[in-house]
């Protein structure tokens, strides 16, 4: 099959004027055409390989960047704002006096507000409400 092919092209082209001329050109040609196709698609694969990179390292950065912010704000405000309501309880003392069984002195009582940590921020300003329940008396008979 090939010793045909090849009389039928010797047959055709004596000298080999038309490969020299026409076909090696071409395909070289062709090739040449193919290498620079190639080239530029690498060339196209390797920057959007970049581009994804590089997108994703900002995106990486700017997610960081603010979970940072969202941290750091969250213990600002744990560490430095003060709680919303503080309870404590408060046990009103007062003096008796001796010729009755009545209070001779207003109750008072002292309350620490301060416990191995500072509940309230100088020069914030309070609102200071105090509930007292008192027991029910008893009726006399």
């Amino acid at each position: 099959m090939n010793f045909l092919l090849r009389f039928i092209v010797f047959c055709f082209d004596p000298l080999g004027l038309g490969r020299r001329f026409l076909v090696r050109p071409a395909l070289n040609v062709g090739w040449n055409v193919y290498d620079r196709v190639r080239s530029k698609a690498d060339e196209k694969v390797g920057t959007v390989r970049e581009l994804v990179l590089r997108l994703g390292l900002i995106a990486f950065a700017v997610v960081l960047i603010i979970w940072l912010a969202v941290f750091m704000y969250a213990a600002f405000y744990y560490i430095y704002m003060p709680a919303i309501s503080h309870t404590r309880p408060v046990h009103m003392q007062f003096k008796t006096c001796l010729e009755t069984s009545t209070p001779c002195t207003f109750p008072h009582a002292h309350v620490s507000l301060t416990k191995k940590q500072q509940l309230l921020m100088v020069g914030q300003a309070y609102r200071v409400i105090v509930n007292i329940d008192m027991p029910g008396v008893a009726s006399e008979s």
